[in-house]
């Protein structure tokens, strides 16, 4: 794209991200605050039979895009263009990316009852059934779990699970809404300075999330789909449908690709350096091999959309070794991901001799397949990436690394002791990969900030570069660099820890390490030259852990896993009485963040409580 493509892009994404922010502010009731507001209804809101306007919502998205969105990165006439789209004709952009997130044409009936301020969101799981039935005797769902109406934090993650409601006495409030809008505005008038439109998408992308995601988006039929999930879902779609309108070949009848990507060796590749004998920093090698394997499908995911020009919006899933994308159905699109798969098991042939394998596939989707169908598209393309496992390097026997006969290294003697893998000269010797994973096991729990980009950084004195080869680079920042050093960089940096200072959005996973509390001297911490000298804050070795076992001086391993998890993502949401469609790509993407949000964050404090 030229520039000023680009900038036409980046604002739909951004128009489509904020359609329906304004629920949230007329939840809080600002229309008496701002009486503007209110003047904007003529121009934005349509009129209903009684000719009153309605979906009054629309005006204070309005008025949130002229005050509170940079005047100088996006075109804000295509914003208030997203801004208006309940009174725009069908075909519209928004129009049609909003129906298809939601899953239903809900126009006719999505008039909020009187009472919707104080409807709460219901728990997403309340509405999964297999086996056992959850409609009521007149054959609707009984949702009896609701959220409380809370930001995303870490501070508060008892506050994030849902309670049961059973005599429906749970209700939000205005007060709670405008207590929750201060807190969100306050962080969005930080991100002002940004000068970088795509990193402001990151950062206004992270704060709905965070400030959003316990407001239901739908007050009438089923409020379980958060806010943010349709809002996100809405601007995937309008990504896709952008980009497919201005696509020089449309003869395809189906209008997007669902492209999905699949690691496989991952636990073997992990715990085989726990078989190593003699090296040492045996937890911090694990720490970082954890690290960079959990980095692997965000890198890959993002070269797709580097490769493509798009953003983050059209990632579905990324996280385990998958990755799931939502694209346009282009002639570049076909081009890109027809050749991703082959690039890159050649680098991890050479690279991991077969330990590590990618298989990746895609399906097309028509709209109607969206609406309708994506559960089953979704079960399509999980069967279609289980078929090419059973061939996994099948387009590879020629390839010379793949066998070890034909695999040469200068002076070589033999294998790593670390990782049994790679080649090295001597039997002392580390492979570079396995003397990486140490020192980011080391840096880890220092870093402050994660940057993903095409290039490493120019500045080396405060960062950790994880190399991906040609598909990226992941660098680790200390908490005290200057940001101006990661805002150089061509691509997006997270905070790892909640701060939002100048537009930084966060990247949260499970990170918690057993440090000590104070400083003193533990014999299970004696290094080579006897110092068991251990500081307050230092990361304790498996040796301290298996010492402070009751019993056998072991360390235990608590493995968990979802059972039928494809299942429930196809099957779990059957239709209503009324024949209702309740598989929409947003209430699947809610689904998929609260299994996210368990694991990343949830468990993530379960540990730091055990700990302590």
């Amino acid at each position: 794209m030229d520039k000023e493509q680009r900038i036409e892009y980046q604002s739909v994404i951004l128009g489509a991200l904020l359609h329906d922010v304004g629920k949230f502010m007329q939840r809080a009731g600002l229309e008496k605050k701002f009486p503007e507001i209110i003047k904007n209804y003529e121009k934005f809101c349509p009129l209903n039979k009684n000719g009153d306007p309605s979906h009054l919502h629309a005006a204070h998205t309005a008025y949130f895009i002229e005050h509170y969105v940079p005047d100088h990165l996006f075109d804000k006439t295509e914003l208030f263009n997203a801004a208006r789209h309940h009174k725009n004709p069908f075909g519209d952009l928004y129009k049609e990316a909003d129906m298809l997130a939601a899953g239903m044409e809900r126009y006719k009936a999505e008039q909020d009852p009187a009472n919707y301020k104080k409807v709460r969101l219901r728990s997403i799981f309340d509405v999964v059934e297999l086996r056992y039935r959850i409609h009521d005797k007149d054959g609707q769902i009984n949702n009896r779990w609701k959220h409380r109406l809370v930001e995303y934090s870490d501070d508060n993650l008892e506050a994030l699970s849902p309670l049961l409601d059973l005599e429906n006495k749970m209700h939000n409030s205005e007060a709670d809404y405008n207590t929750l809008w201060n807190k969100f505005i306050k962080d969005v008038e930080s991100a002002q300075v940004a000068s970088d439109a795509d990193r402001y998408l990151d950062f206004i992308l992270s704060l709905l999330e965070k400030y959003t995601w316990s407001i239901p988006s739908d007050t009438t039929l089923f409020p379980d789909i958060s806010l943010f999930d349709h809002m996100r879902g809405t601007a995937s779609i309008a990504s896709a449908l952008f980009l497919r309108r201005n696509d020089s070949d449309k003869k395809k009848a189906n209008e997007f690709i669902l492209y999905g990507g699949d690691m496989s060796g991952i636990q073997d590749y992990i715990f085989r350096i726990s078989q190593a004998q003699g090296i040492g920093g045996i937890a911090k090698r694990l720490r970082g091999r954890s690290f960079y394997i959990a980095m692997f499908s965000e890198v890959i995911a993002r070269y797709i959309l580097r490769q493509l020009d798009l953003t983050s919006v059209n990632i579905n899933f990324c996280g385990g070794g998958n990755l799931e994308l939502l694209l346009p159905n282009t002639r570049e699109v076909h081009k890109q991901i027809s050749t991703l798969e082959t690039e890159l098991n050649e680098w991890l042939i050479t690279e991991f001799h077969c330990c590590l394998g990618f298989v990746g596939t895609s399906i097309e989707m028509s709209k109607n397949d969206l609406r309708n169908r994506f559960p089953k598209m979704k079960a399509k393309l999980s069967d279609a990436l289980n078929e090419k496992k059973h061939k996994k390097y099948s387009t590879h026997i020629d390839y010379d690394a793949f066998w070890v006969g034909k695999t040469k290294k200068e002076g070589r003697i033999t294998l790593c002791p670390s990782c049994n893998l790679k080649l090295v000269k001597n039997e002392k010797d580390i492979c570079e990969l396995c003397e990486s994973d140490k020192e980011v096991g080391g840096i880890l729990p220092k870093s402050g900030y994660v940057t993903f980009s095409s290039t490493e950084p120019s500045r080396n004195s405060t960062n950790w570069v994880i190399p991906f080869s040609d598909f990226g680079v992941v660098t680790l920042w200390q908490k005290d660099v200057p940001q101006e050093a990661f805002f150089e960089m061509d691509g997006p940096t997270y905070g790892l820890e909640e701060s939002m200072a100048l537009g930084v959005a966060t990247y949260r996973f499970a990170r918690t390490l057993p440090v000590a509390v104070k400083t003193m001297e533990l014999e299970t911490e004696k290094d080579d030259d006897e110092n068991a000298l251990v500081k307050k804050g230092q990361t304790l070795s498996f040796t301290t852990l298996a010492d402070m076992a009751k019993g056998d001086k072991r360390i235990g391993i608590l493995k968990m896993d979802v059972d039928h998890l494809g299942m429930i993502f196809s099957l779990g949401f059957d239709n209503d009485a009324k024949k209702k469609n309740l598989r929409s790509i947003s209430r699947l993407s809610s689904l998929s963040r609260q299994f996210s949000f368990f694991f990343s964050s949830y468990i993530d404090a379960a540990c730091q409580r055990v700990f302590q």
